[in-house]
């Protein structure tokens, strides 16, 4: 409907191809879970797929850090849950039976109302997945 408006976002390994494209009057709370060395996705600033300049298809993508630090600067309310050594292979773990507290909590802070920016990092060697 016309009247939809989303209310959050939660994203697993997800990017932007433009930052801009986040503003004070469109940011809305956000869950971002990452890996840190994603090579198909970029956790931060990089080309898709680490493309050279004049490759085809060549574009550069702004990952969950930067996403991150954007709805920061808006003091919008985010959680980045970064995966350290995460490679893409984790974009599915907030799925998994062992996110859904942290998405719980997300869900509640959010439809409660209450402010929050957390940044937390943990170790893909300490997460109960397997890593391909």
């Amino acid at each position: 409907p016309e009247d939809f408006k989303y209310t959050g976002i939660i994203s697993g390994a997800g990017a932007l191809i433009d930052i801009q494209l986040i503003q004070q009057r469109n940011a809305i709370p956000t869950m971002l879970f990452h890996g840190n060395a994603d090579t198909k996705v970029p956790y931060a600033v990089a080309p898709h797929r680490s493309c050279p300049p004049e490759s085809s298809g060549w574009l550069m993508l702004f990952g969950s850090k930067p996403i991150y630090e954007r709805l920061v600067d808006y003091k919008t309310n985010v959680e980045l849950f970064t995966i350290d050594g995460g490679s893409h292979d984790f974009c599915g773990y907030l799925y998994g039976p062992h996110t859904s507290k942290h998405i719980l909590n997300f869900l509640n802070r959010v439809m409660t109302g209450k402010s929050f920016q957390i940044n937390k990092t943990v170790a893909a060697k300490n997460l109960n997945v397997e890593i391909n």
